[in-house]
């Protein structure tokens, strides 16, 4: 029987795996899956134009649960970023939970143009990203109450 792939269906388990709603060996096992039926010439690809692009990015994603030993992965989460960007050409889109209340949960998605910046001030100040949103939009919030 013969599978298909598609550019939008890589580009999604891959966005997946970077806002972390598939584990590593889950979306290891679903490129898997795809690259043993390319072995066994049973895998079609769409659009055909992008089957080296796909092809590339399912050979990856396959190795994207590979340790170097028992508690350290190969691929740190940035590098799904750059990969990402580098086969596709765009920024992937990143979603950010904030919690401002252990009982309330927000998820916010950015543009890729905010989620650049934030990764570069992340890196500059060396902390999390979640603290540093979490921060900003307690500040925020506190201006708009002294304003009410």
């Amino acid at each position: 029987m013969i599978m298909q792939v598609s550019a939008n269906e890589v580009k999604e388990i891959f966005q997946q795996l970077i806002n972390e709603k598939l584990s590593r060996e889950e979306v290891a096992e679903w490129a898997f899956i795809r690259t043993q039926a390319y072995d066994n010439e049973q895998l079609e690809f769409f659009p055909p134009e992008e089957e080296g692009r796909i092809w590339e990015t399912l050979q990856y994603l396959e190795g994207v649960d590979l340790k170097e030993n028992n508690e350290t992965y190969l691929h740190v989460d940035s590098d799904f970023f750059q990969e990402f960007r580098d086969k596709w050409g765009i920024q992937p889109e990143r979603e950010t939970n904030i919690s401002t209340h252990p009982k309330h949960e927000y998820v916010v998605t950015l543009p890729n143009t905010l989620d650049t910046i934030l990764l570069k001030i992340q890196r500059k100040e060396g902390r999390p990203l979640g603290t540093l949103i979490n921060q900003w939009v307690q500040e925020k919030v506190q201006q708009y109450a002294k304003a009410m």
